[in-house]
């Protein structure tokens, strides 16, 4: 760990330690006057990216699946599976059409209960 010294006159603020160079967040020193930690317009700005991220959701169940692809999802107990850097949830996932075969004999050696649709 590479500990850096403070310049002159800032004894009350960390050192920045570790190789990513990134200052720790240490409440009252690194936030702005007059904000805190947890506020109500902080509650508001998530509550307002939940809903963004709910109707992204929503648009997207609507589009039809990317072209060469075939649509997988997982069975119960098992909530995801990947394989070759594609992962299969339990809602209909678009897999590539040339990764379908080795997802699915991966998962079925592995345990895991893949439906293909159609």
């Amino acid at each position: 760990m590479t500990v850096q010294p403070a310049s002159p006159g800032s004894e009350t603020t960390p050192p920045v330690t570790g190789t990513s160079g990134q200052k720790p967040v240490t409440p009252g020193l690194n936030t702005p006057l007059g904000t805190k930690a947890g506020s109500e317009e902080d509650a508001d700005k998530r509550d307002k990216v939940a809903s963004l991220r709910a109707e992204a959701d929503e648009l997207e169940r609507t589009l039809p699946p990317p072209s060469n692809t075939e649509r997988l999802k997982v069975t119960a107990p098992h909530e995801s599976f990947g394989f070759g850097g594609v992962w299969v949830g339990t809602d209909w996932s678009p897999v590539p059409v040339h990764m379908v075969a080795g997802v699915m004999q991966a998962a079925a050696e592995a345990g895991v209960s893949i439906i293909q649709e159609g």
